[in-house]
């Protein structure tokens, strides 16, 4: 079926008192009907486009042809009426019956659908309406055709308004001036008195054209929305919205209020010219109109701008019409009514000004200044001609006079050639001073005006856009780009700087100018302009006021504290603060404004209210209060939450909005923003804001709307598109659903929500899969900004931070994720690793957090996991082979390498490792693939970014990277030095490379012309290079540029003397006399690096390092370590010493040299090999280079100082002296040629004549060559082998003592060197033992030294040896232990006092234990033994080594494996000097007691002795039985008592995240106890043990380690639970904003406060009697009778009836039954009188409390009036400035004085 056409039809009326099927008449617009027809006035004006203008014109003829509908205004009938077939509302047409009403069944003319009109132009109005009253003019009233008297008001409906001209008259509608009230009349209803009061709302669109009473005498009328005038004789327009009363249906038309204020009705005979502009003055405002003819319209018009020119309509008129200037004969005769006006686009009024103004035909004409003009009192214009002009032109102080030559003076003076003028050409500006009063403004004092010129004016432009800084030159506004600074055209000192207003007025400015080569400030004249000082810095510290330029760019630095810059191209509005450098440009926190050119002191916001600003610096937003005493602005750190402020001028100022609830549509709000501040640094945020019962989106796109009820009533929450969008119940979709119940909301309540997904989000932009966090408060839904990593728990789409209780349950846990977010804070959630309490959690995206349990096991197969170590301390592998401890993480990055299949962390991503999480940092993978470098501790490791991916990189050479991490772990390689700018670098460091592993270079780069040094000190390329000379020997290393070829050129020694020269790429050079240095240049000589020197020598020549075998050198350059390495020179003439050395340049190669047949040092290749090494004495006389260098295939080393022993020579003197001999120690080396013969062991004897060399064994000779018992040979390729031998008397083995056993290593490389003999680990075995002294088992030739200990293992005896014989140890008893002392394995003596055992022979012990029976000696193996007797406790290994316990702890020991019964004594405690003593049960706990209690675990100790990695816990059952178990839960900051310890003096065991120590408690403090499982807190007091402290759910500390002061503290501990109550200690948040209970002082609150770092909190007296709270949702209250008893507080009262004094469950305080207080700033008054709650209230009927409120607080002040009665007034006891009723206060009690009837 083809679909029907739709017809088109013109509505010609709607009359719905009709039966329905005849309401519309219409007429199809589809070519079958034409003719005229008859269109009905629309009640709405907009609709009223056929222009009907009066109240009695309804009607309009209208042509309908061909589908267009037009305006008949030239339809005549040739009749006196029209007439129209009401029927068809078609107009009749005399002769076409066709167009007449028929009456039904009949062909006669229906009378009754007859409209009889009189049409003027097409529009139309009844016939009844026109009348003829003789004689009759003006407005007049009639009643019934007679003329109304006043008394007739009282019979209203008959009443009707005339406006007759010689009798003959129309009927109107309008108002009535009878009997001092006026009445509306109207055309159909008659007069009705108007109502008594102001509308509802004020005037809005829906009532223009209403007249109201608002006072006992004073009428006004709605014009406009918000638009209420005064009724005053005038004329009128009507806004653009629909009239009302007798106006009804009517907009845009001007209307009279006539003579005496008697009569208001539309005007019809003014008749505008269309299309022309007019001004209405109303209420001291020009109001902008433009006439439109074709609807007799007068609508705004908002497209006026620039300078215009109007005239009176009439003398006296409020009505302005435009003024034509072409000729001024045509106007001249109004000349007294002409007026001079500024508009500018898009306001609906402009303003008067004043000047000159030249016609088209030459002619000037003044309109002066006056001070009070309005249509009644016209200024004094005239013609200005030359008899009218100053006859010395532009002499002194006439300023802004015309000129007989038609220029305008702009400066006037003496001196004709001194004066300054201006040209009337349009565009120009002029600044004149108004000292003297002038035609453009009254005289006023140190103030100039900005005059604006166009083609025929000058006038005063009190409407200036370009408000600000203004330069002029000769007093015209004027460009930097003028600015000559030098020569015959310099103009500086006739330059000019004014900070002019929006008002045009002008005041002198300082500041700076830009210009595209320097920048200039300007002071004060005279030569006030001035090169400005630019500081090349990187701080403000010093410098505010002043430019700076760190590389980056040059900034205006605002204030160091906090430091605040601004860069000079960041055009806008900034507040300076105090200056103290310069010449005080800006003085204390004034505005200043930067535009292109300028940067100058600008009073634009300084205001005469004081009123919190934002300025925006970029993504900086920083508030600030103004204070308009000062005037001043300065840093405001109490702006907190969430707070709404409107954008000024499009500018980056926000200005407080201190009436929110005042918008009424969304025009009013367009420029407002939503901050959350934070002690006044704030981010712009975007979401919804209640206003009233309405609501403001606020989005981030910027499209400000203010929602109406029908706006929300459209909005649902069924689908993903409708998700952050705002209901109608004021609630936030989260999670939409076709099911009510299921839909997830937000509530405007204090809490966040997680918003994923939606479309059109008015709070920030989204991607696939990313959230964003809603903070909701009381009134309001904003984007919470977020830290770039965030540790949640969501349920239910509610957001918060999870506590350690989430996450031990599972259900919870599962709801815990991580979301990393941007910086618009768009957020998604990934995987990675959490920490909370100690406990590792693994965090999956989806499915939440899981606890892991590290183990125990290497790193190969777990790369991306936690493990730990036998200490218990956990680690993150990786690599395979490489993990970082976890103990105390400090945010540093690291790059894992390929990781676990269960790992939570990707293959080859850069990590970030925190206390809290550890995460892949994904912030470098959109920038481009380059190389970055690593610092993980002091090792720097290189690695290349490709694809998103860090793999080791394997370069080498110099490079430059800048550190691009806060952390300092993580550079990115710089390889355009060019591009480099000042701000880098202090994060730019010079490295060299080897293979992908770099360190730290001292050396100069080259930045642009600038030569800067990098420092290993430093760790930074920031140091200035100002030593640039090269004229003296102190010059020789100094740097300078090279302009000619930009490379940097070094002073080198030339000869005698010294020149800039270049250095070769890969020439290294020491250059200097007494400390040279080591340098080398890149390829382009943009880097002059100064590598690691190393210790050694170094053949130079010319400065340059010899590197070529057999080349001779001039120099050489010995290198020291004594703490540093230094350098000395010494010329090879002035060597003495001669030999071979080692060359620290290239091991390979040695220096040799020789002072035959002259003194010569070159380079000779060493020819050693592994099969052939070679040694050489280094011949340097001092003592750290007499040294031994051996070397072999892969080159030559310098042996250590404490090397003893014999070397084969193969140095220069070798055929002389074939040994070198070392006795250890410094110096002790030299050449020998030992002797002929042994006649002692340890010396060393060289053969005749083969010149072989042996180690003596014996004192006894071998003739013959080879190895014997008395001899073993010395020789490369010898045997390895130990030899043992008793040391000669004297000149034995070098640096050994005599006459000792023992051993010496032969080795393969021919050396003999000493081998220290091996520790023992038992008694050494006896051999024969009854034969004189005890014998050595292994050689029965050698004794025991008497009082030496053995063992002889057949019969399981230990036998001393004796003067003259060997016996058993005797003198024990059956069980005894017998301690040993053995220095190595054959010297053991008896130990019969362990604690006079000393230093390191405490490590050298053996225990054995006698039996009477069976076996008499039994060695003790894994055991400890306390030797009660001499307080120390001795531990022994399983390899049978004993020692005694020195490290402070507590030991637990098993009975099976110590000589302690643990039962009774569980722990030994070892103390100060190693004294040991025994831990009873009963001294631990019992069973009234059971702990737990804690004690260090000295087994535990770090290896260097930094600290113990567990702890022992202790617990008492029922039966006082005492357990102890290791404790290894370490969390950086968990304290616990030390109940090892008596006093509190090592009565806190702290860990730091790896191990635990011991430090003193501090008197009075409280500590959260480390063990979450433990139910109490831990108190120290001076004299006592730190002990536990029971606690109590809801129970708040002050935590001690967040105080460095212990006054204010960063941290509070909060206890919670309720079987099990576990104490937390973590940062203060803005919910502990506010007041609660110290639970660590009985007297006193802990009160919290936002600063400038944070919040801080202290222990302090509550501020008196009354009602206290912390800003919790829901808070926590306290009732506190004085200041320093408070207890906790829950309002229970729902209405203040029977509650006076008390909170209700709304938080607010019931001052009495009727009024209430909040908490927030202000004083109230509450009603002391019987049944009052307040607190220490006593109650006396009459009395109120003067109590003062803030947001936390409400006290009764009890000093308010201490010092005699003070007077007040309140409103509803509210206490005001302006309040209504007086009251008198003494001692904070306040009364009615006597007859006053207080509030009733």
């Amino acid at each position: 079926m083809a679909a029907q056409a739709t017809s088109i039809s013109f509505c010609l009326n709607y009359d719905p008192s009709l039966e329905e099927n005849k309401r519309s008449s219409i007429v199809e617009l589809n070519g079958s009907k034409n003719g005229n027809f008859l269109v009905y006035r629309n009640s709405d004006p907009k609709a009223n486009v056929f222009g009907m203008s009066s109240t009695n014109e309804n009607y309009a003829i209208v042509n309908v042809q061909d589908g267009k509908v037009l305006l008949n205004n030239t339809y005549d009938n040739g009749l006196k009426y029209t007439y129209v077939n009401i029927e068809k509302n078609e107009v009749m047409v005399k002769g076409d019956k066709t167009t007449y009403p028929i009456v039904s069944g009949s062909s006669e003319l229906n009378e009754n659908m007859v409209l009889e009109l009189i049409c003027d132009g097409g529009k139309c109005m009844s016939s009844e309406s026109v009348i003829t009253f003789d004689d009759a003019d003006g407005i007049v009233l009639k009643l019934n055709g007679n003329d109304a008297t006043t008394d007739d008001f009282t019979n209203h409906e008959d009443i009707r308004m005339y406006q007759c001209k010689s009798g003959d008259c129309q009927m109107i509608s309008g108002y009535t001036k009878v009997n001092g009230n006026y009445y509306k009349v109207t055309t159909t209803g008659g007069a009705t008195e108007v109502d008594n009061s102001a509308p509802t709302g004020g005037c809005k669109k829906n009532n223009i054209g209403l007249v109201y009473k608002d006072t006992d005498t004073k009428f006004y009328i709605c014009l406009d929305k918000n638009l209420a005038v005064e009724l005053a004789e005038g004329h009128y327009i009507l806004g653009d919205g629909t009239g009302v009363g007798p106006f009804d249906g009517l907009a845009n038309k001007l209307v009279i209020i006539d003579e005496n204020k008697a009569n208001i009705y539309v005007d019809t005979e003014f008749k505008g010219e269309n299309r022309k502009n007019y001004l209405v003055y109303v209420s001291d405002t020009y109001y902008t109109y433009k006439y439109l003819e074709a609807s007799s319209s007068f609508v705004k018009d908002t497209s006026l701008s620039g300078v215009k020119y109007f005239q009176q309509v009439a003398t006296g008129s409020n009505v302005f019409s435009e003024l034509n200037l072409e000729d001024s004969s045509l106007i001249v005769s109004s000349l007294a009514r002409w007026a001079i006006f500024n508009c500018r686009l898009d306001r609906d009024n402009c303003i008067r000004t004043f000047g000159y103004l030249k016609t088209g035909d030459g002619k000037y004409y003044k309109i002066p200044y006056a001070a009070t003009v309005d249509p009644a009192n016209p200024t004094s214009n005239e013609e200005v001609t030359s008899a009218t002009m100053a006859t010395n032109d532009c002499a002194v102080n006439t300023e802004g006079t015309l000129m007989t030559d038609g220029k305008l003076c702009l400066s006037g003076n003496g001196t004709p050639a001194n004066r300054i003028t201006g040209d009337m050409i349009a565009g120009k500006t002029y600044i004149i001073s108004t000292t003297n009063a002038n035609t453009f403004n009254g005289a006023v004092a140190s103030t100039s005006i900005v005059i604006e010129v166009t083609s025929n004016s000058y006038s005063f432009n009190n409407i200036y856009d370009e408000h600000g800084p203004v330069l002029t030159l000769d007093n015209a506004q004027a460009h930097t780009s003028q600015i000559v600074e030098s020569g015959n055209s310099a103009n500086l000192s006739k330059l000019a700087l004014f900070d002019c207003g929006t008002n045009g007025l002008c005041t002198d400015a300082k500041g700076y100018l830009k210009t595209d080569e320097k920048i200039f400030t300007f002071d004060t004249a005279p030569a006030a302009f001035t090169a400005a000082n630019i500081v090349s810095s990187n701080t403000c510290t010093g410098n505010v006021g002043r430019i700076i330029d760190n590389g980056f760019g040059k900034y205006l630095c605002l204030d160091n504290s906090p430091e605040l810059k601004v860069s000079i191209t960041q055009n806008g509005y900034y507040a300076v603060g105090t200056n103290s450098v310069d010449s005080g440009l800006f003085t204390v926190s004034k505005m200043v404004k930067i535009t292109d050119e300028l940067i100058a002191t600008n009073n634009h916001f300084e205001d005469n209210i004081n009123i919190n600003y934002i300025i925006q610096d970029g993504s900086k937003y920083t508030a600030y209060a103004f204070n308009s005493a000062g005037p001043a602005f300065t840093v405001s750190n109490s702006v907190t939450g969430i707070v709404v402020y409107e954008q000024q001028d499009s500018s980056n100022v926000f200005k407080e909005v201190t009436n929110v609830n005042a918008a009424e549509a969304t025009k009013d709000i367009k420029h407002w923003a939503l901050f959350d501040c934070t002690a006044g640094v704030c981010e712009r945020v975007y979401g919804y804001r209640k206003i009233g019962s309405r609501y403001a989106s606020l989005s981030y796109t910027y499209d400000n709307e203010l929602l109406t009820e029908e706006d929300l009533t459209e909005k649902k929450c069924t689908s993903s598109a409708d998700i952050g969008q705002l209901l109608s119940d004021g609630s936030l979709c989260l999670v939409p659903n076709d099911t009510a119940a299921s839909q997830v909301k937000g509530t405007m309540a204090d809490g966040n929500y997680l918003l994923s997904g939606g479309q059109n989000l008015v709070f920030a932009e989204l991607g696939q899969d990313q959230s964003v966090v809603v903070k909701a408060t009381s009134n309001s839904f904003t984007l919470k900004p977020l830290t770039a990593v965030n540790i949640l728990k969501v349920d239910e789409q509610v957001v918060s931070t999870p506590t350690t209780t989430d996450f031990s349950n599972a259900t919870s846990a599962a709801k815990i994720f991580i979301y990393q977010c941007s910086e618009l804070h768009a957020c998604h959630s990934v995987n990675g690793y959490v920490k909370d309490a100690g406990v590792y959690y693994a965090m999956d995206n989806a499915t939440g957090a899981s606890k892991i349990t590290p183990v125990q096991v290497s790193c190969s197969s777990h790369v991306g996991e936690i493990v730990k170590d036998a200490d218990e301390v956990n680690y993150f592998c990786l690599t395979s082979t490489s993990m970082i401890s976890l103990a105390a993480p400090t945010g540093k990055h690291y790059i894992v390498g390929t990781t676990a299949t269960t790992s939570k962390i990707n293959s080859n991503k850069l990590i970030k490792i925190t206390s809290d999480y550890i995460i892949e940092d994904i912030t470098l993978d959109e920038t481009a693939d380059t190389s970055y470098l690593l610092s993980t501790t002091n090792k720097f490791t290189a690695y290349n970014k490709s694809n998103k991916l860090f793999t080791a990189s394997t370069s080498s050479g110099w490079k430059t990277f800048q550190k691009i991490t806060s952390d300092a772990t993580l550079y990115k390689e710089i390889t355009d030095l060019s591009a480099v700018k000042l701000g880098d670098l202090t994060n730019l460091m010079l490295f060299d490379c080897n293979q992908g592993s770099c360190k730290e270079l001292d050396g100069y780069i080259l930045i642009g012309d600038t030569i800067k040094k990098c420092t290993t000190s430093g760790h930074n390329c920031n140091s200035a290079s100002t030593a640039t000379t090269c004229g003296a020997a102190g010059d020789l290393g100094n740097v300078k540029v090279n302009t000619e070829n930009d490379k940097i050129q070094i002073c080198l020694p030339s000869g005698a003397s010294q020149a800039l020269g270049d250095l070769e790429e890969g020439e290294l050079y020491f250059i200097g006399n007494t400390n040279p240095v080591k340098y080398m240049v890149n390829s382009d000589a943009s880097v002059i690096a100064m590598p690691e020197l190393d210790v050694g020598f170094y053949l130079i020549k010319n400065s340059a390092v010899v590197t070529e075998e057999d080349s001779t050198g001039d120099s050489i350059v010995k290198c020291t370590d004594g703490g540093s390495i230094t350098c000395v020179t010494t010329a090879v003439t002035s060597v003495s010493n001669f030999g071979y050395y080692l060359n620290a340049n290239n091991s390979t190669i040695l220096v040799l040299c020789t002072d035959t047949p002259s003194k010569s040092c070159t380079l000779k290749v060493n020819d050693a090999t592994n099969a052939a090494p070679k040694h050489y004495l280094q011949p340097e006389a001092d003592a750290t280079y007499k040294r031994v260098i051996s070397c072999n295939t892969n080159g030559c080393k310098k042996q250590g100082d404490s090397v003893n022993g014999y070397f084969i020579n193969s140095g220069i003197d070798s055929t002389t002296n074939h040994v070198i001999s070392c006795a250890g120690g410094d110096a002790n080396c030299a050449t020998t040629n030992g002797i002929t013969a042994c006649d002692g062991a340890g010396k060393v004897k060289v053969s005749s004549p083969n010149n072989r060399m042996y180690l003596c064994l014996t004192a006894s000779d071998t003739a013959a060559e080879g190895d014997s018992v008395n001899q073993k040979e010395i020789k490369v390729g010898a045997t390895a082998a130990t030899v043992y031998i008793t040391n000669a008397g004297s000149d034995g083995f070098p640096g050994a003592t005599p006459s000792t056993y023992m051993s010496v290593s032969i080795g393969a490389d021919g050396t003999a060197l000493y081998k220290p003999l091996l520790e023992a680990t038992a008694l050494p075995a006896c051999g024969v033992v009854n034969s004189g002294t005890c014998k050595r088992s292994d050689d029965a030739t050698l004794e025991f030294a008497q009082g030496k200990a053995c063992y002889k293992s057949d019969t399981k005896t230990v036998y001393v040896s004796g003067s003259a014989d060997c016996q058993p140890l005797g003198g024990l008893s059956d069980g005894d232990f017998v301690i040993f002392k053995c220095d190595n394995t054959f010297d053991c003596v008896q130990v019969l006092d362990s604690s006079a055992v000393t230093g390191d022979d405490k490590k050298k012990l053996l225990l054995y234990k006698y039996a009477t029976s069976g076996n008499p000696f039994t060695q003790q193996t894994d055991f400890h033994y306390l030797d009660t007797a001499k307080s120390r406790l001795i531990k022994c290994e399983s390899n049978g080594k004993c020692a005694i316990v020195t490290t402070p702890g507590c030991y637990s020991v098993l009975d099976s494996k110590s000589n302690n019964v643990i039962a009774t004594n569980p722990l030994i405690k070892v103390g100060a000097n190693d004294a040991a003593s025994v831990i009873a049960k009963g001294t631990i706990g019992d069973h009234t007691h059971p702990g737990p209690f804690y004690f260090i675990d000295g087994s535990s100790v770090n290896s260097s002795n930094n600290g113990y990695s567990k702890l022992f816990k202790c617990t008492s059952d029922a039966s006082d039985n005492v357990t102890c178990t290791s404790y290894t839960q370490k969390n950086a900051g968990d304290v616990y008592a030390n109940k090892a310890e008596g006093d509190f003096t090592n009565g806190i065991i702290k860990c730091d995240g790896t191990y635990f120590n011991t430090i003193n408690g501090l008197d009075g403090k409280f500590y959260v106890n480390g063990d979450t499982s433990a139910k109490f807190m831990i108190k120290c007091v001076s004299g006592s043990p730190c002990a536990e402290e029971e606690a109590s759910s809801g129970d708040i500390y002050l935590d001690e380690y967040s105080s460095s002061d212990s006054t204010n503290y960063s941290k509070l501990i909060k206890c919670s639970g309720d079987d099990t109550v576990t104490c937390a200690s973590a940062p203060a948040s803005e919910a502990d904003i506010g007041y609660v209970l110290d639970a660590g002082n009985d007297n006193k609150v802990i009160k919290c406060s936002m600063g400038a770092g944070g919040i801080n909190c202290i222990s302090a007296d509550a501020p008196g009697a009354g009602y206290l709270k912390n800003s919790a949702n829901p808070p926590a209250y306290l009732s506190c009778t004085d200041a320093s008893t408070c207890q906790a507080y829950t309002p229970s009262a729902t209405s203040c009836t029977g509650n006076v004094g008390k909170i209700t469950t709304a938080g607010v305080l019931c001052l009495d039954a009727t009024y209430t207080g909040l908490f927030a700033n202000g004083v109230y008054l509450v009603d002391f009188g019987t049944g009052s709650a307040f607190p220490s209230c006593s109650p006396s009927d009459g009395n109120l409390g003067y109590v003062v409120a803030s947001a936390n607080a409400i006290y009764f002040d009890t000093s308010f009036g201490s010092g005699g009665a003070e007077q007040i007034k309140a409103t509803e006891l509210i206490v005001l400035e302006d309040g209504e009723i007086d009251y008198t206060c003494e001692n904070g009690i306040c009364t009615l004085p006597e007859g006053n009837e207080g509030n009733e």
